[in-house]
């Protein structure tokens, strides 16, 4: 099952659907109202739900359960598509929650220069991994069934999740401009 995610300004993360799904579409998490926003395929809005913190900043789903990392208090949260809590856990072992994805049955977690992959239920730390050209803090990441692609301030890599090896470097077109920097406490953009 493929999944995709967009990296958009203004703290705004979207992961795509499989088609065929129930909800083919989109789930976005966005930081002007720290919710979840699901989006048809036609790009229009199915239904909404807040995630319990500021700053969501990462997002994740097998289609059936929505994961959010939330950058200020690093818990990873579980919701089902109507919006209702599963379960959360978070706090131990990563303090700079960058960006989060679903990947091959686990939750893998940007903290500074590594990748952590995590069980989905507790959250327990099952393996970690750092591309060798990543020297910075990753911004963000996306499994695209094959990779995980990572984004910093210079370049984007590819990388094997399995041996952490980077397979390709793109160079950042975004690398200088000028984003949205909302605070911990006043979300403006």
């Amino acid at each position: 099952m493929r999944f995709a995610k967009s990296l958009l300004a203004c703290g705004a993360v979207v992961a795509t659907l499989a088609a065929g799904q129930a909800q083919a579409g989109y789930v976005v998490s966005t930081w002007g109202d720290s919710s979840v926003h699901i989006i048809a395929a036609a790009f229009t809005a199915v239904g909404s739900f807040g995630v319990g913190q500021i700053l969501p900043n990462g997002i994740g789903t097998d289609g059936s359960t929505i994961w959010v990392g939330t950058f200020v208090d690093s818990t990873v949260r579980a919701f089902d598509f109507s919006g209702n809590l599963l379960y959360s856990w978070g706090g131990t072992g990563f303090s700079n929650l960058q960006g989060l994805d679903f990947v091959n049955g686990q939750i893998a977690i940007a903290n500074g220069s590594e990748i952590q992959f995590r069980d989905p239920l507790t959250g327990a730390l099952l393996n970690t991994i750092s591309g060798p050209n990543i020297q910075s803090t990753i911004e963000g990441i996306d499994f695209d069934g094959t990779s995980i692609w990572t984004i910093s301030d210079a370049n984007l890599y590819a990388i094997d999740p399995l041996s952490g090896n980077t397979v390709a470097t793109i160079a950042n077109a975004a690398a200088g401009c000028s984003i949205c920097q909302p605070t911990r406490s006043n979300v403006t953009c």
